[in-house]
């Protein structure tokens, strides 16, 4: 993941998210997912492992997914949370506000397959 496409609707906001205490673009430009097991769950989803490196950290994340061949390549979705703390992105508060720990990634991504 490119880091440094973060934006917000507020270029102040955008700054801070792209500076030292949150996302460290300049150092860290990428964020990268790899992976380790995909196994089918229960409900018909499959339940995904790998490591999450963000920041120069790493660590294990797991999360249920819904992955399925289309006739124009694979699709994948999910959405689940992490706390950005794991990755030392942020801070506690700002301006007397809380800022939670818990963030929401989501994704939808349709893999082509290559000629």
């Amino acid at each position: 993941v490119d880091v440094d496409m973060i934006f917000s609707e507020s270029g102040i906001l955008t700054s801070v998210l792209k500076g030292e205490d949150f996302f460290k673009v300049e150092e860290f430009p990428k964020a990268r997912f790899a992976s380790t097991k995909i196994e089918a769950a229960e409900d018909g989803r499959y339940l995904v492992t790998g490591n999450f490196t963000m920041r120069g950290v790493t660590q294990g994340i797991q999360f249920p997914a819904v992955i399925e061949r289309r006739p124009d390549g694979v699709f994948a979705a999910a959405e689940f949370t992490i706390d950005r703390k794991q990755w030392n992105v942020g801070y506690d508060s700002y301006e007397d506000s809380l800022i939670l720990n818990e963030v929401v990634i989501s994704f939808e991504i349709l893999a082509e397959p290559v000629d």
